[in-house]
């Protein structure tokens, strides 16, 4: 829900229908608002009768070593044993970033929609670049292509359409198949929750952009 609802929309429906018995600020101090907390926030904040147990749970199975251990510093205060860390898998490199001299126009940017297109050539072994180190550690080969721009998610889509023919793409209901392996493309609330062998990142940034 956090994701539908901005802060502003919830402020004005909170001051028209909550405003008289809680104000706005009281409750973003109790953490009852969607946009500021989650449902477990909100039922173990001070505004609640219960008094839950929390329980950690501290171990993690599903990220490669150098994927989980960003997230186990970033955010569990390197309290997670990272059990997918075993000799073979930690020094496997999990991240590899592409500088792209392009224009955005009207939200987009065509030329990183082209390389994106050129980095699925490449794990899927349709053609090889010189400048993209893929880990062949990873077998299967699934990709999440993620933008946080609606228009940059459709001109991703326009450059796989048409290339369909040379990378062997067959189009499903909200996904696209390459040699049997699952390729999805759409914005950051399309993809939560799914799991990917791969996921590439496209921000749609300008060209003298940081």
């Amino acid at each position: 829900l956090n994701f539908m609802l901005g802060t502003k929309e919830e402020q004005h429906i909170w001051d028209k229908y909550l405003g008289t018995e809680l104000t706005y600020e009281n409750a973003e101090l109790r953490e009852i608002l969607v946009t500021k907390s989650s449902i477990l926030e909100m039922i173990t904040s001070k505004i609640s009768n219960k008094n839950y147990n929390k329980i950690m749970l501290d171990e993690h199975f599903r990220s490669m070593p150098q994927l989980a251990k960003f997230t186990n510093k970033r955010f569990y205060n390197n309290d997670l044993k990272i059990m997918t860390d075993t000799p073979e898998r930690t020094f496997v490199n999990c991240f590899q970033a592409f500088k792209v001299d392009g224009k955005r126009d009207r939200k987009r940017n065509l030329s990183e929609a082209i390389k994106v297109i050129e980095i699925i050539k490449h794990i899927h072994n349709i053609e090889v670049f010189d400048d993209i180190n893929i880990s062949s550690y990873i077998s299967d080969k699934s990709i999440g292509i993620v933008s946080v721009l609606r228009e940059q998610v459709e001109c991703i889509k326009e450059e796989l359409l048409s290339k369909s023919s040379k990378l062997n793409l067959s189009e499903e209901k909200d996904y696209y198949l390459i040699n049997g392996c699952r390729i999805k493309c759409g914005t950051p609330e399309e993809l939560q929750g799914d799991e990917f062998d791969y996921v590439i990142g496209d921000k749609v940034l300008k060209a003298l952009a940081k």
